[in-house]
């Protein structure tokens, strides 16, 4: 174990009351947005709840079985002496993907980015958040230095997260980032989180000012020495009970500013298989999905229990409401009942996740509600799922019938699964909506469908399925790309097994003609490669009257545009169809710049364009998709952090685009009626969105 006086040097024991840390507790702040002048966040990757924060009333009863010994026994200090200055649940949730890299993405986004897993072996390579981090934004706003923003671990799995893709922040607002090598190989990742520990204290002695720590060694062993992964999170409970004392010591002159977040980044297996319960981690299991949360310092209620969920997106606005810092793309709920003095505040909501099919419009609605948080809108109404927590991504198609999908999770005590579903419905009449279920029981937490009527009676829907087992356990790199159709009094029927293995397909659109159809994906050339190999294909795909399924390639769009200037990630196609031509858009990823490009061919994939860059601005938003008008007009948003957002249109046959301002600096989403009118998604601030509707 090593000492105090080695971790922390600038920890003095000054005279005065003594509170439950050893030191004078001082007053009770009130929060209040700034109030948090510091704020560290450390992650104890991959820490059941189990081996952290459990008692009887958890799974396990407040029992180890990693560690054969009551949980209680394993961080003593934490549990008991640090719960009563701060504020904690037991569990949290993690409802992305739980996996390092894609959970601190939803961690410093402040919402469920689609953030892959893409092999910690090869760099970190150009797949970077495409919306603004909490680092990033604390810089920009709150005008601190390079320094004094810190992202740091044992691992290089953080190495994506510095900095993301949104314009007017990347390098130039970026994160410190840091690697932590081990002192006796400095080939190696430092085997022991508390040297960790011991950067964090330099660095704060040093100025910073936010700083997200992540502590791998326990993750790490309880990959390679299972037996031994207890002993790494029990390792952890003095240091860090260590340096709360010193952090909220008045003698040392942090003040009373500091804001101290303990949490993990996603939990661990519970079921029994062919080696350790808890050796792994990944699906959606309810020991993967529970975790560990504790907030202690400025504004927080001391002693506070939640007995609402809390999720990884909820720290994340919380971190920032009290750091002063605004994250309008978060979509986590602030924390209020956790604070001091239980202020009302006003909670992320509005339109967002916009969609249109003809004069059908859909989206996503954030309650404020901790039990419901979301819930999705079609036509204008409410789709009542009163069970759920989050209801999302709806997708919608509009032909002699109306039909809608989307994705919900429900969290169910005692449930050995926490994991996401897909629904599809179509509308009936003046009776509503009937439900259709979906051919397949698990999807991703980033399910976000295509859907295409066929005829009256049928309904195609393209979609990426990570090949979940029956414990939902499978990686975002190792995913199909498929395709079904539900036929009224046949139900659903699938095209397997699919395109895309191995190379992360995501983001598929779908158009039809007859019972021929064109899928595109953005994807990678190899497994290993994905990272560095981002583009787009269009595939052809028919249902066969016998035999197996036919899925043909099209369309590739390389890695160059016309120019011959490399493209090194591409994502987000669109495909618009009008005759026998088909048009194809998507965005292309640079070093701190995002393009849109353009393709043309036909159905039987002749006479396909090389890419063709179509805005060269670099201001394009990444995370706003492209979308088609329905006279092939296609549309897309720019904006910076310092400039007003713009909605931009390129006309058939036009060779430029033209733009028009929204007068507002923040767009989720937009989409296009059959009428022409475009819908946008702006913000209202405070994480709320509102929608505007600009005329053709």
């Amino acid at each position: 174990m090593w000492s105090l006086s080695l971790v922390l040097p600038l920890l003095a024991c000054g005279p005065g009351p003594q509170g439950p840390s050893g030191h004078d507790s001082g007053p009770v702040i009130p929060a209040s947005p700034g109030v948090a002048g510091i704020a560290v966040i450390l992650v104890v990757d991959g820490a059941r709840l189990e081996e952290t924060l459990a008692d009887e009333g958890s799974h396990g009863g407040g029992y180890s079985d990693a560690g054969e010994s009551p949980t209680g026994d394993i961080w003593p200090q934490l549990r008991q002496r640090l719960a009563s200055e701060g504020a904690m649940a037991r569990p949290g949730y993690s409802l992305g993907v739980t996996i390092t890299t894609p959970a601190h993405a939803d961690l410093l986004t402040g919402r469920r980015e689609r953030f892959p897993h893409l092999g910690a072996g090869q760099g970190s390579g150009l797949f970077r958040p495409l919306l603004p981090t909490l680092l990033e934004q604390a810089r920009q706003q709150q005008g601190f230095g390079q320094e004094q923003v810190v992202l740091m671990g044992n691992t290089e799995q953080l190495g994506d997260l510095d900095w993301g893709l949104y314009p007017g922040l990347g390098p130039a607002n970026g994160a410190k980032y840091e690697v932590i090598y081990d002192r006796e190989d400095v080939n190696d990742f430092a085997q022991d989180d508390r040297q960790v520990l011991r950067v964090v204290a330099d660095h704060l002695q040093g100025g910073a000012r936010l700083l997200l720590a992540n502590l791998h060694q326990v993750d790490r062993a309880g990959h390679y020495h299972p037996f031994i992964y207890s002993n790494a999170v029990q390792a952890l409970d003095e240091p860090l009970a260590q340096l709360w004392d010193w952090l909220s010591d008045p003698t040392v002159g942090l003040g009373d500013e500091v804001l101290l977040v303990v949490l993990a980044d996603h939990g661990r297996h519970r079921f029994r298989d062919s080696e350790a319960t808890w050796q792994h981690h990944g699906c959606q299991c309810a020991g993967c999905r529970e975790l560990p949360i504790m907030l202690l310092g400025a504004g927080i209620q001391p002693g506070f229990e939640a007995a609402s969920p809390w999720l990884l997106e909820d720290v994340t606005r919380t971190v920032a409401w009290l750091m002063g810092v605004d994250l309008p793309h978060g979509r986590g709920l602030i924390l209020e009942e956790a604070l001091v003095g239980s202020p009302e505040l006003e909670q992320p909501g509005g339109p967002v996740e916009l969609q249109a099919a003809g004069d059908l419009v859909a989206w996503q609605q954030g309650t404020g509600e901790p039990w419901l948080r979301s819930q999705i809108v079609l036509d204008g109404e409410p789709f009542e799922d009163a069970s759920a927590l989050a209801v999302e991504a709806p997708a919608v198609a509009r032909g002699k019938r109306d039909w809608a999908c989307w994705r919900r999770l429900e969290l169910v005590e005692g449930a050995q699964i926490l994991g996401w579903q897909a629904r599809c419905a179509r509308r009936v009449g003046s009776e509503g909506w009937e439900e259709l279920g979906f051919p397949h029981g698990l999807v991703s937490p980033h399910f976000a469908p295509a859907l295409q009527e066929l005829d009256e009676q049928t309904l195609a829907v393209a979609w990426v399925d990570p090949a979940y087992d029956e414990w939902g356990h499978g990686t975002a790199a190792d995913a199909w790309l498929r395709i079904a159709r539900w036929t009224e009094g046949a139900g659903w029927a699938a095209l397997a097994p699919g395109r895309g293995l191995d190379r992360y397909p995501e983001d598929p659109s779908l158009i039809c003609r007859g019972q021929h159809c064109l899928v595109a994906s953005a994807l990678g050339y190899s497994e290993r490669e994905t990272r560095y190999t981002r583009h787009v294909e269009v595939f052809s795909v028919r249902w066969p009257q016998l035999g197996g399924p036919s899925w043909t390639r099209v369309y590739d769009s390389g890695m160059e545009d016309t120019e011959g200037q490399p493209i090194t990630r591409q994502e987000h196609p669109v495909l618009y169809a009008q005759g026998s031509r088909v048009r194809l858009a998507w965005q292309g990823f640079d070093e701190g710049s995002t393009s849109l490009l353009l393709a043309e061919g036909d159905w039987e994939g002749e006479g396909w364009s090389s890419p063709k860059v179509v805005d060269d601005s670099g201001a394009v938003l990444g995370h706003v998709r492209p979308a088609w008008g329905p006279q092939g007009e296609l549309y897309w948003a720019r904006g910076g952090v310092e400039t007003q957002a713009a909605l931009c249109q390129l006309a058939p046959g036009a060779e430029l685009p033209s733009c028009r301002a929204l007068d507002q600096p923040w767009v989720d989403s937009l989409a296009v009626r059959g009428d022409g009118t475009v819908l946008v998604s702006v913000s209202a601030g405070g994480g709320r969105w509102e929608l505007v509707e600009l005329e053709p």
